[in-house]
């Protein structure tokens, strides 16, 4: 795997960090109460767990400079993820993001992203 492909999968990982990091915060005010609000802080919790389950041994492959690691199933796995989880679908922009910028040292524009992910 070339130095590309491994800064974007490390990208990957911090952003989905910065999406796992928001369960510290713990509710405020009348929120506390609603039984609305905990069905849902649930349903967030658990998806966040996925995200974690899901990219555990690509933390630990990356610190192993990415030996051995099996890219066809790490994205399979995210097929699986996404299903479960669609509002992380996002994911894979963020590493094709990452990588045209890891290669060219620009961030793709929008209608290039558009483009790309048709």
């Amino acid at each position: 795997m070339d130095q590309h492909r491994k800064y974007a999968y490390r990208y990957l990982l911090y952003w989905a960090m910065l999406d796992i990091r928001s369960l510290r915060w713990p509710p405020r005010g009348m929120r506390r109460i609603s039984p609305f609000f905990w069905a849902r802080h649930i349903r967030d919790i658990r998806q966040r767990g996925q995200i974690a389950e899901w990219l555990h041994n690509m933390a630990d492959f990356s610190c192993r400079d990415f030996a051995d690691f099996d890219e066809q199933r790490f994205w399979s796995e995210y097929e699986r993820l996404i299903l479960a989880c669609p509002g992380f679908s996002y994911y894979r922009s963020i590493f094709q993001n990452a990588l045209t910028h890891s290669q060219t040292g620009r961030w793709p524009s929008e209608d290039e992203q558009r483009r790309r992910d048709a």
